[in-house]
């Protein structure tokens, strides 16, 4: 996380100051998932305004939340403090570890930052929310962000598994990243479909370790041979083999695997999908 908004500090006249507020989200998420929403501040005006900015946990400062359900009805904040932990474990503090500074932003500049919205609100049911973002620096009104449409869906109930070999000339190590792609239907029956079918993705290293995970992407019909088993993803060719529940297992429940890699941070999945534990959870009931 980066920046918020706490106060104003700059001496110019609140009327000569102007600031546009923004915010972006996936259209959905599943239920229960981890959600982060993209915020974005900009100075419209020609003044430079000295701000102090900081967050505490996955929430930049300065910031609040309208979040409603599909019936309109406001959606009770449900911090991580107030949920219920493991026997033995800590329980969280309300307000994170964080810190914050002055900023200067300049006439015309952005701030970007992003909230994990899911330290805030739980997302438990399926349904459509609504998500505002709005901020009050000192001395100037309530800035509104755009108004954020979500679709909450209910998490299918995974039991296919499948390696995806890369079916082509590979580019340097491309064949040592190999695809899983996890799915509550079979591959089959989804080429029989009307709809795209979601699908949790996990790029994993020589299938020994979890290199990332992708969450949720996207299957149409047409994607998928079934004949020669091939399956078109990302612009690419891969022939797919189905894995039975032992193997996906090994590979959830010893995620860093036996071969040492270096693993670089990197970027969060556009539509996040069930954690680990969830998908262990799947496939264990299905053995």
């Amino acid at each position: 996380m980066s920046f918020g908004v706490t106060h104003l500090a700059s001496q110019q006249s609140p009327s000569k100051v102007s600031l546009v507020l923004s915010a972006s989200a996936p259209e959905s998420v599943a239920v229960n998932a981890e959600l982060i929403i993209g915020i974005r501040i900009t100075n419209i005006s020609g003044d430079s305004l000295e701000l102090v900015v900081g967050h505490h946990g996955n929430l930049p400062d300065g910031y609040k939340y309208i979040v409603r359900d599909e019936k309109g009805d406001l959606l009770p904040e449900y911090p991580l403090c107030s949920r219920p932990i493991p026997e033995g474990a800590l329980r969280r503090p309300c307000r994170a570890p964080g810190n914050s500074r002055r900023g200067s932003l300049g006439p015309g500049e952005t701030w970007t930052t992003a909230a994990q919205l899911t330290d805030l609100y739980r997302f438990s049911r399926p349904g459509r929310y609504t998500i505002q973002v709005s901020t009050k620096p000192e001395g100037m009104p309530i800035v509104y962000s755009n108004l954020l449409t979500l679709t909450a869906l209910a998490r299918p109930a995974y039991h296919h598994a499948y390696y995806l070999f890369f079916d082509g000339t590979p580019r340097s190590c491309e064949a040592c990243y190999v695809p899983l792609l996890i799915t509550a239907d079979s591959l089959e029956e989804a080429a029989k479909g009307a709809d795209k079918a979601p699908c949790v993705l996990i790029t994993t290293y020589e299938r020994d370790s979890i290199w990332h995970n992708d969450g949720i992407v996207f299957l149409a019909p047409g994607d998928i041979e079934v004949a020669p088993r091939i399956v078109h993803f990302k612009g690419q060719q891969y022939r797919y083999q189905e894995i039975g529940s032992g193997e996906v297992l090994r590979l959830l429940e010893n995620p860093m695997g036996t071969i040492p890699i270096s693993r670089p941070i990197l970027p969060n999945a556009t539509v996040p999908g069930p954690t680990l534990k969830d998908l262990i959870s799947a496939f264990r009931g299905s053995k």
